[in-house]
């Protein structure tokens, strides 16, 4: 096993937090576009 410094972690920590904002994101924006496309009409 390779010895993980705290940097390491730090980056790896930071590096996930951006993923999981990206998805949010994406996946909000996909939300937004998909009930725009399916507004009922009444």
């Amino acid at each position: 096993m390779m010895n993980i410094g705290v940097a390491e972690l730090l980056i790896l920590g930071v590096l996930f937090l951006l993923l999981l904002l990206l998805l949010l994101a994406v996946g909000a924006a996909v939300f937004v576009a998909v009930r725009r496309a399916n507004r009922p009409r009444d």
